[in-house]
C-alpha cells in the first residue's frame, strides 16, 4: 500500500478544524485511500492484529492505519464508510473517526471515551486507542 504521508502533518486541534473536518484532509484521505486499497482485501480480526503490531517495536504508520480501517467492520458489526479522496462532504464514520482523533490529541478524555462507547463494545477499547495513540505518535 503506499500513500503519500508528505500530507498527514496536518493540525487536528486547531481553530479550522473544528468547523468540521473535511478541511484537514490528510489524515482523512489517508483513512480514505487506506479503505480503498483495503476492500478487496478480507476483513480481520482487530484484536489480534493488535496483538501482533504491538510485538513488532516499529510498525510503520501505515500498517496501523491498515489495521484500524480494515478491523473497523468487526468492531462496529457493519460496513464502514468511506468517501472517496478529496470529497467534501464527511459520511458519519469518516466524521465519527476524526472527532475521536480530535478529542484524542487536544488531551479530551471526556470526549475520547463518549465517542469510543457511542458505537464500540467496551472489550475492544483498549485495542481501538492503541490504534489511535499510536497513530497520533506517528503523526507529531
Amino acid at each position: 500500500m503506499s500513500a503519500n504521508l508528505s500530507k498527514l502533518k496536518c493540525d487536528l486541534s486547531g481553530p479550522s478544524f473544528s468547523q468540521m473536518p473535511g478541511k484537514s484532509s490528510g489524515l482523512l484521505d489517508f483513512f480514505r485511500v487506506t479503505y480503498q486499497l483495503s476492500r478487496a482485501k478480507p476483513k480481520i480480526d482487530l484484536i489480534r492484529a493488535c496483538d501482533l503490531l504491538k510485538s513488532q517495536d516499529e510498525a510503520a504508520l501505515s500498517a496501523h492505519i491498515e489495521t484500524l480501517i480494515r478491523g473497523l467492520p468487526s468492531l462496529l458489526g457493519c460496513s464502514a464508510k468511506f468517501s472517496d479522496p478529496g470529497c467534501d462532504e464527511l459520511t458519519f464514520d469518516e466524521a465519527w473517526l476524526i472527532r475521536i482523533f480530535q478529542s484524542y490529541i487536544s488531551s479530551d478524555e471526556a470526549s475520547t471515551k463518549f465517542l469510543v462507547s457511542s458505537r464500540l463494545n467496551r472489550r475492544v477499547h483498549r485495542h481501538f486507542l492503541y490504534l489511535v495513540e499510536k497513530i497520533c505518535v506517528s503523526l507529531r
